[in-house]
């Protein structure tokens, strides 16, 4: 009933504003999908339903108003109409094709968005050296389009492609090539685009940047350690020796700690081994982590030696009283300006 009741607040909106000359149907899409939480697909159904009587408000405020000349209309709507239609279809047969090609002849995704329309798009902005946000990536177009473009006049563009991991249908080709949800067509589509671009023009693309990284939206790496008095209890105290989830990894507390820092998730990271621990060094040196358990001075003296701007590791990492004990001298004999921070 609330759903219904917010369709129907979000049709108002939509009506009055198409009233007034307004378009309101492309406010639809944001509002169901973050508003109603609604699946994209379904969203784009219901928005081309939406459509139809936000364009007949429109036009009655136009012809209200004796803003249109019939004359002209006629003729114009027709052929406008006949030509879209068919325009749409080609487009649609075209980059079907594309992505069918992509993986091998095998037809994944409905209906793609087109490459070259992208392509053009992003090519009209002024620069080669922005990112391009798509926030309904289905397939992973955008990502496509922004590599394929950065070969041809070797821009440095970067993509952030964002996709709610809708499942595949159990009878669709996709769910039987071991693509179990949108996302991962979008993913292998872009190893698979990149691995092309570079085929096709290997002199001109040796230094194209066709990497990515795959991040997923969660809840905190910290345990909740906030009760109640009447909560605590005995058994209570064995989970609270450790303030980090069980479940995460070392990679998991990197990309919190660099979101924190404001660290770009894009940076470079390189993993090394000092004294037998893995260490994160993040963007040379600007941040040195290390979430390994048992760090002896030995690895943070080492650590120290490369003078890091931030340093992170997990309180409970440190071997002994030792360790957390000389911990900050260390730091101060070898590098001062380093900025600490402990877990």
């Amino acid at each position: 009933m609330l759903t219904l009741l917010a369709a129907a607040a979000a049709g108002l909106v939509c009506g009055v504003l198409s009233g007034f000359g307004i378009g309101g149907g492309s406010l639809l899409m944001v509002w169901m999908t973050a508003v109603l939480s609604m699946e994209q697909r379904a969203a784009q159904g219901v928005n081309l339903l939406y459509f139809l009587p936000c364009a007949a408000c429109a036009l009655i405020f136009h012809i209200k108003n004796k803003q249109i000349v019939w004359r002209a209309v006629w003729p114009a709507a027709l052929a406008g109409s006949v030509c879209a239609v068919g325009g749409a279809l080609l487009a649609q047969n075209v980059d079907a094709e594309l992505l069918r090609k992509l993986f091998g002849g095998r037809k994944l995704f409905d209906y793609p968005k087109s490459v070259d329309l992208l392509r053009t798009l992003i090519g009209s902005v002024p620069g080669k050296d922005f990112v391009c946000l798509d926030l309904f990536s289905g397939s992973a177009t955008t990502a496509h389009a922004v590599m394929q473009l950065n070969a041809e006049d070797g821009g440095h563009r970067k993509f952030i492609m964002v996709q709610l991991p809708e499942k595949c249908d159990e009878a669709s080709e996709a769910y039987k090539a071991g693509y179990k949800n949108i996302c991962e067509i979008g993913k292998e589509r872009i190893r698979r685009a990149g691995r092309k671009i570079k085929e096709d023009s290997p002199l001109t693309t040796q230094d194209l940047d066709t990497g990515f990284r795959v991040l997923k939206c969660d809840t905190s790496n910290m345990k909740e350690v906030y009760y109640n008095p009447a909560e605590y209890e005995a058994s209570l105290f064995p989970r609270l020796e450790d303030n980090i989830k069980e479940d995460r990894t070392p990679e998991d507390l990197l990309f919190q700690v660099m979101l924190d820092l404001g660290v770009l998730l894009s940076g470079k990271i390189e993993e090394t081994t000092i004294a037998g621990k893995k260490v994160f060094n993040v963007e040379d040196n600007y941040l040195i982590a290390c979430f390994d358990s048992d760090v002896t001075e030995e690895t943070i003296t080492a650590i120290a030696k490369q003078k890091p701007y931030y340093f992170v590791m997990r309180d409970s990492s440190m071997a002994n009283d030792s360790v957390a004990t000389n911990f900050d001298q260390i730091f101060a004999t070898y590098s001062p300006d380093t900025v600490r921070k402990v877990l």
